[in-house]
């Protein structure tokens, strides 16, 4: 079973695997935070994260 890490949007207990959890450098989100962060347009761009943009094509 995952541990359990507050939300740091939030504080409520969500379950994350401390490899997440150390990528994310402390800065989990719950599902409906991440909801809210992304229909807001400021999603967070971290190393590994769920809400990284698509890489954009570059030249040549």
């Amino acid at each position: 079973m995952p541990p359990l890490f507050a939300c740091s949007s939030c504080g409520v207990q969500i379950e994350r695997s401390t490899r997440s959890y150390l990528q994310h450098r402390g800065r989990v989100l719950c599902s409906t935070c991440l909801d809210r962060l992304e229909a807001a347009g400021d999603a967070p761009t971290g190393p590994a994260g769920e809400s990284n943009p698509a890489p954009q094509p570059g030249p040549g």
